[in-house]
């Protein structure tokens, strides 16, 4: 009888524990949700974890406007044209944005993903520096197969880390310089090319 009490007992403590785990991390899901959710526009410089060479920049607007700087290449789009400069072409490819609701699109990933998203976990961690992480586990609300783990300061909630799942294939993506809603100009997201770059347009 006693050991059914002890396994009784731990029973209780493990579900407690994982009811204490679940409620920390919708707290810490509604506080980073306050901070991002609402965004306007964002602007960070990243980093692939596994691929270093795999490195550049962001500044994005709600309404699929962005700049991407990676490499000698720019792609910029203002919600309704994309245009793709390589430096080392020296060119540029002019084409119509179409949106199909893509889950890895600039637009989901940074300005919804917070409500296609419900949080499943939350832990801490160390990274190379020696700093604290916490680590914000969610999962997409429409596909299972489909994760982001959020790693943050815990003091201030800057990401630091964002890793993305989806079917098992995992990229890390380091991010340094963060500012949430900065001033950004629409023509930020225009190509302006003069008549020493080929325009190609195929809209």
């Amino acid at each position: 009888m006693k050991k059914y009490a002890i396994i009784l007992i731990s029973l209780l403590i493990t579900f407690l524990g994982i009811v204490d785990a679940k409620a920390n991390a919708d707290a810490e899901f509604n506080a980073i949700k306050k901070i991002y959710g609402n965004m306007k526009t964002v602007s960070f410089n990243f980093e692939n974890q596994d691929n270093p060479n795999i490195h550049g920049s962001l500044i994005a607007k709600r309404g699929n406007k962005f700049k991407l700087q990676f490499g000698n290449r720019t792609i910029r789009c203002d919600g309704n044209n994309v245009w793709n400069y390589s430096q080392d072409e020296n060119n540029v490819i002019v084409s119509k944005f179409e949106s199909h609701g893509d889950e890895n699109s600039i637009e989901t990933i940074f300005f919804t993903m917070l409500d296609t998203h419900k949080p499943i976990g939350l832990t801490s961690s160390t990274n190379s520096a020696g700093n604290k992480l916490m680590l914000l586990d969610l999962v997409s609300t429409a596909d299972p197969n489909r994760k982001i783990e959020i790693a943050y300061f815990p003091e201030s909630r800057i990401i630091a880390e964002v890793t993305l799942t989806n079917n098992y294939v995992v990229d890390t993506w380091l991010i340094s310089k963060l500012k949430i809603n900065p001033e950004i100009a629409d023509n930020t997201f225009i190509f302006k090319a003069d008549d020493k770059i080929e325009m190609i347009d195929i809209r």
